[in-house]
């Protein structure tokens, strides 16, 4: 198969051109040739971490193979299985997910005017990962992190999700005709809205055009009971229907139609369609099993076409057809076929992939072959005429090589494909990193070598083979040493044990197999105590700082399909209301066009290992309360910035809780703006410690010098004198005691206006 030549002819394409079908089908071939000897690494990282071998029959003993003959020294001779590669691939397993659990994700803006904005998406982000997302993230992860540990990469695709289910809804005479005359009432509105314009109406003009929307809804009203009653009208009640909910199924409005102009009254139900899910959506895929590529460019990027194959049952093919809007014809022929989508003659390392692996575990193979469909979605760059890249998305099966189920141009708005690689190294190709059973094949042969022999040395020393005068041995016995073995002993005139090697042998096995163990450790980093603690913390901040690096990716990715594809509405609830929306700058967060969406915000995840040890984390913490904080004598530390660090250091989901500097001096503001507004109404508001009194104080010169009314106040009232009084005492001696912890932080004897001075007998 030549490769080149298939990608080149899939390398240009007009864009109402339809794709080669039957090449993009050989696109997958020339995958799986082109990396036969990365698949078979794959098989053999797999046998090695999960100790396979041929001849291994699970009772720990080593028989005789297909030709009879002893794997070992004798019959039942010791098979253990030292699972050293796997036990590392736990370990580090843990360790990173740990780094993922207790990570911080920020966004940093390209403007400085987009920072609320910037806090926004991280909270956006934060609602999926942290709710509907959260068993998938973890399990995406979890299984990624595996798949790049074991055989040097994993892939993650970001998608968009949608499901929807049937409901039943129900309807009335009553409810068409009200939400006729709504929907009159708002139409005509806008429109005289748009005659009026910036004029400047009357009362009476107010009331006049008031009453004309009313006349109009009820026009409205008396139209939708004409046509309810009118069966010429019957069209426009199934063009009304439609229009009352846009979710009702294909039929339901012809049907609601006829029910509704035959029965005259009473409440009709329907079937609707509701959306279930609508959000990101995280897939690991395992390279060569869920994922096809060639695997010759340095970045994933660079590739010329991505291949991902998803198993699916009849119902979720149905599903997908219709939300995909297949072609009929394809899935109609590709019904009548399951099982794999496409054929192919390959080596046995890629048989193993392709017919087993990892699918067997999860769909077996009987199953898959009659019930489930594998679905091939091809991703692929291509260029026109006039140069310009388009990535394209094209679903394929070679039981309609013809035509595809759909052939579009990618929905991504970055313009990339929509996959995330993961490697274990920073080897120039993909393919070319290892993962750890591949690395550690020789110290697990080793340590099994080891494990072996000393077994069979115990055995051996359990029950020695016996030595017998040859007079005694049993005619036709052949002499062999094993435990408990009978051979002949000519000069010896009585029955005897053997001596079996060395005494010491098996002490210095061990002695050699921690050695062994204790370099492997130090090697990879593992938690040991021959190891020290600064080679293990070294590896970890790498490794959780190399992974963290795609996760950054990854992040941008999916909040890049957030600012594509979520509901306005919802990211104004999450907010916690339109007002807080807009005030973070929700505008500029979602609902963005595709420039807007690339590359406006740098995500960052970050881990300190040492944050893992308490002791650490205090000693940290009481070094910058006793001796940064004290020396801060232009307050030029973000204390919210030190607090969110210390409580991320304890748990970094205590860190969201902490305002912003400009949230919490707006808290403090509108605290006190409510406190001069029990005091008008003659209560006295509490007088709490450890609030920001500078900012407060601030608020009260504000008021005093820019508010007359406020200051006319003072002067008419006394009891709201004597209140006001005794509470800019209160807010300046909590001031003065903050000053004397931190000199200089603000000066007082200008803050306050001559009415502030005088109010405090100053």
């Amino acid at each position: 198969m030549n490769t080149t030549d298939t990608t080149q002819d899939t390398a240009l394409l007009q864009p109402r051109e339809k794709p080669k079908t039957e090449m993009l089908i050989e696109m997958m071939t020339s995958a799986v040739n082109a990396n036969t000897g990365a698949i078979d690494r794959m098989m053999n990282a797999k046998y090695i971490r999960d100790c396979q071998w041929p001849g291994k029959d699970g009772t720990g003993t080593k028989g005789r193979d297909e030709n009879n003959r002893l794997r070992g020294p004798w019959e039942n001779s010791s098979d253990v299985a030292v699972k050293l590669a796997d036990g590392i691939i736990i370990e580090h397993s843990l360790l990173l997910m740990l780094a993922v659990l207790r990570s911080n994700v920020t966004a940093t803006p390209q403007e400085m005017e987009d920072e609320g904005a910037a806090a926004l998406a991280v909270g956006l982000l934060g609602y999926y990962f942290n709710g509907q997302m959260n068993r998938e993230v973890w399990s995406v992860m979890g299984r990624a992190i595996d798949c790049m540990l074991s055989y040097g990469h994993a892939l993650i695709r970001v998608g968009w999700k949608q499901s929807f289910r049937m409901v039943e809804k129900e309807i009335t005479y009553a409810t068409l005709v009200d939400w006729a005359a709504m929907q009159e009432k708002h139409d005509y509105a806008e429109q005289l809205a748009a005659m009026v314009g910036d004029a400047q109406l009357n009362e009476g003009e107010v009331q006049a055009i008031a009453d004309e929307i009313e006349a109009a809804g009820e026009a409205a009203g008396t139209e939708m009971t004409a046509v309810l009653t009118d069966r010429a009208a019957r069209p426009q009640l199934i063009a009304l229907l439609e229009a009352f909910d846009d979710t009702m199924c294909e039929g339901e409005p012809a049907r609601l139609a006829t029910a509704l102009q035959n029965a005259k009254a009473g409440t009709f139900r329907y079937y609707a369609t509701e959306v279930t899910e609508n959000r990101p959506q995280w897939r690991m895929l395992q390279p060569w099993v869920d994922v096809f590529y060639l695997g010759l460019a340095e970045d994933l990027q660079e590739e010329p076409f991505i291949s991902e194959v998803e198993w699916v049952t009849k119902m979720q093919f149905l599903e997908l057809a219709a939300v995909e809007n297949w072609d009929a014809e394809w899935t109609k022929k590709v019904l009548e076929k399951p099982g794999r989508s496409f054929g192919i003659n390959i080596s046995q390392g890629a048989d193993w992939i392709l017919n087993g692996a990892d699918v067997n575990q999860v769909i077996p193979w009987q199953e898959r072959e009659t019930n489930y469909w594998m679905l091939t979605r091809i991703t692929y760059k291509a260029v026109n005429n006039a140069g310009t890249i388009g990535v394209w998305e094209t679903l394929v099966h070679d039981a309609c090589p013809d035509r595809p189920a759909y052939h579009r141009l990618s929905r991504v708005a970055d313009g990339e494909y929509p996959y995330v690689e993961i490697p274990r190294g920073l080897k120039r190709r993909l393919v070319d990193n290892t993962g750890i059973p591949e690395e550690v094949e020789p110290e697990q042969a080793q340590l099994k070598s080891m494990a072996d022999a000393r077994q069979d040395k115990t055995a051996l020393d359990v029950k020695p083979p016996v030595k017998v005068h040859w007079k005694d041995i049993k005619r036709g016995v052949r002499a062999q040493i094993y435990p408990g073995a009978e051979f002949a002993e000519r000069e010896g005139v009585s029955t005897s044990f053997m001596q079996v090697g060395n005494m010491g042998a098996q002490q210095l096995s061990l002695q050699d197999e921690t050695q062994l163990r204790i370099q492997v450790a130090r090697r990879f980093g593992l938690i040991h105590p021959e190891v020290p603690a600064a080679v293990t913390q070294a590896h970890m901040e790498f490794m959780a700082g190399h992974l963290f690096k795609y996760l950054k990716v990854l992040t941008g990715k999916t909040f890049g399909l957030l600012q594509q594809h979520m509901d306005p509405l919802t990211g104004i609830r999450i907010a916690g209301g339109p007002e807080i929306f807009a005030a973070a700058g929700g505008d500029k967060v979602l609902n963005v066009s595709r420039e807007e969406i690339q590359g406006r915000y740098d995500f960052n995840i970050t881990f300190d290992p040492r944050n893992l040890n308490m002791e650490w984390v205090l000693e940290r913490i009481k070094a910058i309360t006793e001796m940064v904080i004290p020396i801060d004598n232009m307050a030029a530390v973000d204390r919210a910035a030190i607090l969110r660090m210390a409580l991320s250091s304890i748990d970094p989901r205590l860190a969201a809780y902490v305002k912003t500097q400009q949230g919490a001096a707006q808290d403090e503001m509108l605290d006190e703006m409510s406190a001069w507004t029990a005091i008008v109404s003659g209560a006295e508001p509490p007088m709490r410690e450890g609030v920001d009194y500078a900012t407060r104080y601030a608020f009260w010169r504000d008021l005093l010098q820019r508010s007359p009314r406020a200051a006319q106040l003072l002067q008419s009232d006394e009891q709201v004198h004597a209140v006001t009084k005794n509470r800019l005492k209160y807010l300046k001696q909590g001031l003065t005691q903050e000053q004397n912890k931190i000199t200089g932080r603000i000066g007082t004897s200008e803050v306050l206006s001559p009415a502030a001075e005088s109010l405090l007998g100053e």
